[in-house]
């Protein structure tokens, strides 16, 4: 156990800079979109378009909130909108699919609200900035911790409790 506390205890100060993963909070960002793509609603049929948007500047530099549009005759409007202000046009629905490429490195602002009583944000595109490379806001992923005393066991082993 002694291991283990140690072992927490290196990581102190990593745990006290690392933030907590809750939303964003409510403001205006310059974000970067990573990628965009369709998906399957989950609950209810027809399909969305996922923006992948990472935060450029600040205090959330690095850190990604995602933007979901319906695709529906009654959300049409909204879709386009977005499109138009994140400088994407076209003129029929069906170009969206071979268009998503060229979504990523789009450099917008957007606005971020959570209205009272949700516990979602809602992700606001106000205005195309430019373009630019997504893969300088990325965060790095953390380093494996070490290894120091696994030993891998041999895949040909039989007395294994299960197969």
């Amino acid at each position: 156990m002694n291991d283990v506390n140690s072992y927490l205890a290196s990581l102190d100060s990593d745990y006290a800079a690392a933030s907590d993963a809750s939303h964003l909070p409510d403001g205006r960002y310059t974000m970067i979109c990573r990628s965009a793509e369709l998906k399957e609603n989950k609950n209810r049929p027809g399909f969305r378009l996922a923006w992948d948007l990472i935060v450029m500047d600040g205090t959330y530099k690095g850190r990604h909130e995602w933007k979901s549009n319906a695709i529906t005759k009654e959300s049409l409007e909204f879709l386009k909108g977005d499109l138009k202000k994140a400088g994407i046009q076209m003129e029929r629905l069906s170009e969206l699919a071979g268009l998503l490429p060229s979504f990523a490195g789009r450099m917008l602002e957007v606005a971020v609200l959570t209205k009272a009583g949700s516990d979602f944000p809602n992700v606001y595109i106000n205005r195309f900035l430019g373009m630019g490379d997504p893969a300088q806001f990325v965060k790095t992923t953390a380093t494996a911790a070490n290894s120091d005393g696994f030993t891998p066991i041999s895949e040909d082993v039989d007395d294994l409790p299960f197969d």
